[in-house]
Order: C-alpha cells, then sequence, then structure tokens
C-alpha cells in the first residue's frame, strides 16, 4: 500500500516559504553541558566523600554529614546555573511581521511587531560602562533582543536584522521609482 503524497502548487509552495523568511534562537553561553555537570558532581562527591571516609575511620565521624551538606549545596548551585541554559529567545521574520519569543524552557514572553513599522536602534546603556542595547519599538511599544550578547554579537546581529528586516522591492517595481517617492 503506499501513500498518497500531497500536491503542492508551485506558488502555494513559494507563499509558504515566503511567510518564515528567517528564524533566529539566541541563548545564552552555555559552556558546561548536562553530561558534564554529572561527571563534575560524580567527581567532586568522590573526592569529598573519600576524604569524609578517611577522616571518619580516624574518628572524626562528624565530617560526614557536613561533607554531605557540602555536596548538597554544590548541587543546588549547579542546578540553579544549568537551569538558566534553557532560556532562549526566538527571532521569527516573516512577510509581515517580526515576533519575539522568549522564556526559560519555553515562551513566556511574546511581541509582535509590524515589519512595515518596527525600529531597530542600538541604544546607550544608563551608565558610561553599561553594554547597549537592542532595542525593537512600534508605536510605543520596546522590546530589547539579545541581551545575553556580548557587544559584538549584539552589534552583528542589529545587522543581521537590519539586512532581514528590508523589504524587497516588489517584481513590478523598478529601482528609479522607489527613489522617486
Amino acid at each position: 500500500m503506499s501513500a498518497v503524497q500531497p500536491q503542492i502548487s508551485p506558488h502555494e509552495r513559494a507563499a509558504s516559504a515566503v511567510r518564515a523568511e528567517a528564524i533566529l534562537v539566541i541563548g545564552r553561553n552555555a559552556s558546561l553541558g548536562r553530561r558534564q555537570a554529572v561527571a563534575l558532581m560524580l567527581f567532586m562527591c568522590g573526592i569529598s566523600f573519600g576524604i569524609a571516609g578517611v577522616f571518619a575511620v580516624l574518628g572524626y565521624w562528624m565530617i560526614l554529614p557536613f561533607a554531605g551538606l557540602e555536596m548538597l549545596v554544590l548541587a543546588l548551585g549547579l542546578a540553579w546555573s544549568m537551569r538558566g541554559n534553557a532560556w532562549r529567545e526566538v527571532l521569527r521574520i516573516d512577510e509581515d511581521f517580526i515576533s519575539v519569543e522568549r522564556g526559560l524552557g519555553g515562551p513566556r514572553e511574546r511581541y509582535r511587531f509590524s515589519r512595515y513599522w518596527v525600529q531597530l536602534r542600538l541604544e546607550a546603556g544608563a551608565m558610561p560602562n553599561d553594554h547597549r542595547r537592542l532595542m525593537l519599538s512600534e508605536s510605543g511599544r520596546h522590546c530589547e533582543v539579545g541581551g545575553c550578547l556580548t557587544e559584538d554579537e549584539r552589534i552583528a546581529l542589529a545587522q543581521r536584522l537590519r539586512e532581514l528586516l528590508q523589504r524587497p522591492v516588489p517584481a513590478g517595481i523598478h529601482a528609479e521609482q522607489t527613489l522617486e517617492k
């Protein structure tokens, strides 16, 4: 039995390709992965409980609860740090809109701007040494994007967004006609 493939016209294929021109995913620099965190935790527990075990054999058994407490605090701190690695910012640019979704493990905040009216600005920080902020704004609504990026990455993102937000000239209009308006 063969599966029937739906027939998609070239016009529908082109229309679906235009809907999602670009998707940019921004995440924090997570240098420690889940496997590495587990390996680090096992290594630290081995060392800590090994030393505590030697002292317990020598009669200093009170060191064991403190070693356990120390490893619990380390595990909680590591889990808190790893939790931040799931934060994502997704920018979707289609024919008419740019949408921004961000959150920890899933979208918690959503913004949608008209591609025709959105303004992209790199603003100076509040203090002289603060990093510049990349802002999308439209009709009094503002949204900072790329807050977790370095200054150079933020500038590169601004250039990429400017390229993506420039609307192509429609097929029936010549470049000279667009300059006259």
